[in-house]
């Protein structure tokens, strides 16, 4: 739980930094402010480079200035959206990372709890529409919502990071 935390807090600070205070989070607006540029395989097949296609996405460089390349077979907009948030926390927390502390941090950045609870949401459709995620993070997100929503009822209210995400996105 101490880890979970610790991405917590990296992910708002990732948020004050860049300025992004309203949902869903723009993807492009925060790899131009860390100075990251994306390209779909196609694109970088149309320019003669070949990529060896391993995975969804592929990024080189550091977190101060990336590439990143990601599989434009995929079709839905919410999936892109997903895999470039998770190579951007990979870039983030560092190459190396595990793959549980990665999805907390696309959990944290693209579906935030504070405003769930706030707003509360209670539906998959209308997650995915506010959110602008996949069909299956929502509903993964809003099954981890009821033990949060549950703990923060009991407590009587927002504390610590959540009420500052609740700040972040002017929802207090």
């Amino acid at each position: 739980m101490r880890k979970d935390k610790r991405v917590d807090a990296i992910v708002l600070d990732t948020l004050k930094q860049t300025g992004i205070r309203s949902l869903p989070v723009d993807i492009d607006y925060w790899y131009k402010c860390k100075g990251w540029q994306h390209f779909s395989y196609d694109q970088v097949k149309r320019d003669g480079a070949a990529i060896h296609r391993s995975r969804n996405t592929y990024s080189h460089g550091t977190e101060a200035g990336a590439v990143i390349y990601y599989d434009d077979t995929v079709r839905s907009a919410g999936r892109v959206r997903w895999m470039l948030a998770q190579e951007g926390a990979r870039l983030i927390l560092g190459k190396g990372t595990d793959d549980k502390s990665v999805d907390h941090f696309v959990n944290t950045l693209l579906i935030p709890f504070a405003p769930l609870v706030h707003l509360k949401m209670e539906s998959a459709d209308s997650v995915m529409r506010m959110f602008d995620v996949p069909r299956e993070k929502a509903c993964a997100r809003l099954k981890e919502l009821r033990l949060r929503r549950f703990l923060a009822e009991q407590s009587a209210g927002f504390k610590g990071l959540d009420l500052e995400f609740l700040r972040q996105f002017r929802l207090e």
